[in-house]
């Protein structure tokens, strides 16, 4: 297989892969992700939250990686794949929240506001799908979220230190 030089051969070739892939192969992999998170929660504060900020950093990462066409891997664009993003983001911005009001000061609710972002930027437009609001958040590029991920994960990182519970 040849090495890919340009950015649409890098996406041809991703797509081509991607569709390689089987899809209950994917759904089975995405549930798996859902239960390994979902187990999180029962493990001490500390654990929890660098598994947490580690895959927010994840998540924001491979895009931003991909966009710098440092790897040519991207992230799975399958509809139950955003759902249980969409509810593991949800969990990790309100964790965001919670420790953002505990900590109090500038990082505190710097905290909160990252967290209230990233659940908004994914909450509105994943129920605006499901048709259950009228409205929508205008479109942006999505390294925005990518960033936001990043920036998220390293201030949950940072707080899960700072608070040191």
């Amino acid at each position: 297989m040849a090495i890919p030089e340009t950015a649409t051969q890098v996406a041809q070739t991703t797509q081509q892969s991607a569709q390689a892939v089987d899809p209950l192969t994917m759904n089975i992999i995405a549930f798996s992700v859902l239960g390994g998170f979902a187990i999180t929660f029962a493990l001490p504060k500390i654990p929890k939250h660098i598994i947490h900020s580690l895959f927010l950093m994840f998540l924001g990462g491979v895009p931003i990686l991909y966009e710098l066409a440092v790897t040519d891997f991207q992230l799975p664009q399958l509809a139950i794949m955003t759902y249980i993003i969409t509810a593991i983001i949800m969990m990790t911005g309100a964790t965001l929240v919670k420790d953002g009001w505990k900590e109090g000061g500038k990082l505190g609710y710097g905290a909160m506001i990252f967290g209230i972002i990233i659940m908004t930027s994914v909450l509105i437009p994943t129920l605006y799908k499901i048709n259950a609001i009228t409205f929508n958040i205008p479109a942006y590029p999505p390294i925005i979220n990518a960033i936001l991920y990043v920036l998220s994960g390293v201030l949950l990182l940072i707080s899960t230190f700072m608070l040191g519970e």
